[in-house]
């Protein structure tokens, strides 16, 4: 047949009887018979479900699966891989279709595109579909994704990862899976014309041993869906919480009670007490399989073994690849290297990957702790987003650590899927603290006030991506930053500096931030003539002239210096051949955080220059790290430009005695 628009899937497990029953209700679709196929997959029943189909006596293309039993996740995914339509239908086996089901869902994908389509449930008690429907509370439902009635296009489905085949009993697959969705950022469309009955059979004491079977599996499964998304809408979705178990603890007090009430009923249905009192020993029987399958703690004098993270549930041998993101700034990613070298000790086996902006590729490219850096921009165009995080979902991360604190280093970390989800939030911003937990499963809180408060200290960010580490169990040790440099790079800021006729030159890189605060470009010119006047300066054996840098946004600081014979301005060079130029600098002044921390990493003396509006955060939070320094408050130009002068005699002065 032509490939389907719709592919309408069910699987089914020992119950032959009701999938034939939900066959016969597609078989009244108003929806043209030739534009949707039914996939029905035989999840290795005990008597095969082949004998009793007949495929020839419906309208639509039957296609009949039956694949070893193995579970729901592994049924689903045999049966949309068999899928020929756009999009995939999932009903349940003992569910009954109203005859508009088929049309109102790919009405819905026509209107809405890019979209989990749920359709409304109808509880019934017998296996007939009401002439009315009635609404009952259990109707009700706030799932993202369940398979009783919900449609996807078949492309999502593969770019979720499909069902995790992990889950091999009862329950929380299609959960899990609908999380997977959610990262997507599938929207969520109902519509409540689309319209299927579920059977649901009235509950006798004779039925309780099963439902008791059926709430211990879906126990275990909700542990191993905790396992792979242990984030705060897992626990409260599972109830795995120190509450809701000590609850049960509680409860399990009245088993005896209800056992006694279940039996009383005999061949009754079920109804008022005696139901709650079934459903309350399915509670029970729910509960007692999680603390079963809760890895068990250490007993006193024993250590378990090593972690990521807290309660994770994943050992250092578990994780095999790691994500690393940033989304902006050279910086941060410069800033990040103590910690990236952390985990390559930690996890010296994994493959890391970090994510960055096309900018800054470059930068780390040699870096002994990373395997692989993948360009992207978080301006990228919303389908290119979209094709890259579903390429890299496929990856299966094990780890992500958000380099960068802000949303969309957040959302990405959450977007790639990996179990572990890490990153620095900062405290004192109510937005972060209350909403970073939805992407991130392990937050690590630091407080940073503005104005600062005196009994409060200020960690560098250096810190606090270690803080990150040392959250998740792993090494921490203070390092100094890194940049690695090829000897072509050396070579080539050697024979640029030979041409300019400069040997080890003082380096004013000239950062737009100079011309905040009220400063113009004749005020950095003043800052150049007294660093150039200096004693330190006049004083070297192999006297040469002060060398400037410019980047591309730095034209208008730079223009002041075109011209000017008593100054060497270089500008328009690549990233490496700057970081190279910088290397060889007896001392670097800048305004620029980055260009600070570029020095730090290349063990150069640094004499930084803070806004003084924020200079005690900036000074402390981004300063130079692990090298000599002074930091310097930028006042009036007269004042400052005497400074930064003073201050770089003295640090050349110092590194002269060392």
């Amino acid at each position: 047949m032509n490939a389907a628009t719709v592919s309408v899937q069910i699987c089914t497990y020992d119950r032959s009887s009701m999938a034939l029953a939900c066959l016969e209700a597609l078989a009244q679709q108003t929806y043209p018979a030739d534009r949707f196929e039914v996939v029905l997959v035989d999840d290795g029943s005990r008597e095969p479900l082949a004998p009793l189909v007949d495929p020839g006596r419906y309208p639509f293309a039957l296609r009949l699966l039956r694949v070893p039993h193995g579970g729901l996740a592994r049924a689903r995914n045999a049966g949309i891989r068999a899928a020929a339509g756009e999009i995939v239908l999932f009903l349940d086996d003992d569910t009954i279709a109203d005859q508009r089901l088929v049309e109102e869902h790919a009405a819905s994908h026509r209107r809405h595109s890019r979209s989990v389509v749920l359709g409304w449930v109808n509880h019934v008690d017998a296996g007939a579909r009401p002439a009315r429907r009635r609404i009952r509370l259990a109707d009700f439902s706030t799932s993202y994704f369940w398979t009783s009635n919900v449609s996807v296009r078949r492309e999502d489905l593969f770019a979720a990862g499909l069902f995790d085949e992990a889950f091999v009993e009862y329950g929380w697959e299609d959960v899990e899976f609908g999380e997977r969705l959610r990262d997507l950022r599938l929207a969520r469309r109902r519509n409540r014309r689309a319209v299927v009955s579920h059977v649901k059979r009235p509950w006798r004491a004779a039925d309780v041993p099963a439902l008791l079977r059926q709430a211990e599996a879906s126990g275990r499964s909700a542990v191993v869906f905790l396992a792979k998304r242990p984030t705060v809408r897992t626990r409260l979705a599972t109830g795995i919480s120190p509450v809701r178990m000590a609850a049960n603890r509680w409860l399990e007090r009245s088993e005896p009670w209800c056992r006694a009430r279940v039996a009383a009923a005999g061949e009754r249905r079920l109804r008022g007490v005696d139901w709650a009192a079934a459903y309350l020993l399915t509670r029970m029987a729910y509960f007692r399989a999680v603390r079963g399958a809760l890895p068990p703690r250490p007993a006193d004098g024993q250590h378990a073994a090593p972690t990521i993270g807290h309660r994770s549930g994943l050992s250092k041998a578990d994780v095999h690849h790691v994500v690393t993101i940033l989304t902006e700034r050279l910086g941060d990613l410069v800033v990040s290297t103590p910690a990236l070298r952390n985990l390559r000790t930690s996890l010296p086996d994994a493959r890391i990957t970090l994510v960055c902006p096309r900018s800054l590729v470059e930068v780390l490219r040699g870096c002994d702790a990373l395997d692989e850096i993948v360009a992207f921009d978080v301006g990228a165009e919303p389908e290119d987003r979209l094709g890259f995080v579903s390429s890299m979902r496929a990856r299966r991360f094990d780890l992500s650590i958000a380099l960068t604190s802000n949303w969309p280093a957040y959302k990405l970390s959450r977007a790639l899927g990996a179990r572990i989800r890490a990153g620095v939030v900062y405290g004192a911003n109510i937005a972060h603290s209350a909403l970073a937990p939805v992407f991130l499963t392990h937050p690590v809180r630091v407080w940073i006030f503005e104005p600062p408060r005196d009994d409060h200290s200020i960690a560098h960010r250096a810190e606090e991506l270690l803080k990150v580490n040392a959250a998740l169990g792993l090494d921490a040790t203070v390092l100094p930053f890194e940049l690695p440099l090829s000897a072509a790079d050396r070579d080539a800021a050697r024979a640029r500096l030979a041409q300019l006729g400069v040997d080890v030159p003082i380096v004013i890189h000239l950062a737009a931030r100079w011309l905040q605060e009220g400063w113009t470009p004749q005020d950095v010119v003043g800052v150049a003539e007294a660093v150039r006047a200096g004693d330190a300066f006049g004083s070297r054996d192999r006297p040469g002239r002060v060398l400037l840098t410019a980047g591309p946004s730095d034209a208008r600081c730079a223009s002041a210096f075109r011209g000017d014979d008593r100054f060497t301005l270089v500008g328009g060079i690549g990233f490496r051949e700057w970081a190279a130029i910088l290397e060889r600098a007896s001392v670097v002044i800048t305004h620029d955080t980055s260009a600070v921390h570029v020095a730090s990493a290349l063990r150069r003396p640094v004499v930084a220059v803070y806004e003084a509006k924020r200079y005690v955060v900036q000074s402390r939070h981004w300063g130079p790290w692990m090298v000599p320094n002074r930091v310097l408050r930028k006042t009036v130009p007269s004042v400052t430009a005497r400074a930064v002068a003073d201050a770089a005699q003295s640090l050349l002065r110092e590194v002269a005695s060392a």
